[in-house]
């Protein structure tokens, strides 16, 4: 009776614990994606691994409600803050690279925003583009 019993717990138990692998996970991590939303573009270029973000890039769409501003990109990811570039002049033609170097897995979002200057209040230009890894 005692094996029977043991025979059973041990069977249950076996069925509970599934370890999912790491290739499988991993594999499903895209970071080679862009977004835009009319007035930022971002970029995620992966860390030399599909589940890694080495690199987050944002730039102006060239919109013509915002083709040149003053002001500052910021850049966030599932963690939070990731950087602010400097404050000055941006044209469409330039970008932020925000060095990460983040692990990161299905379901996170890394996104950028564009804070604008006049004099010396800033604004946010628009809702932040996000990318859902």
């Amino acid at each position: 009776m005692r094996r029977c019993f043991a025979a059973v717990v041990v069977a249950l138990l076996s069925c509970l614990v599934v370890v999912p692998s790491a290739s499988a996970h991993s594999a499903r991590c895209n970071p080679y994606q862009s977004m835009g939303n009319g007035t930022v573009n971002i970029f995620l270029v992966d860390g030399g691994d599909p589940c890694t973000i080495g690199r987050v890039i944002t730039q102006l769409a060239g919109a013509p409600m915002i083709p040149t501003q003053s002001g500052f990109f910021r850049v966030f990811g599932p963690n939070g803050h990731i950087s602010d570039s400097q404050t000055k002049y941006w044209t469409s033609f330039e970008s932020y690279r925000a060095e990460t170097n983040q692990k990161t897995h299905e379901g996170t979002l890394w996104c950028s925003e564009f804070w604008m200057q006049t004099g010396s209040t800033f604004t946010r230009a628009d809702n932040p583009v996000c990318i859902e890894v």
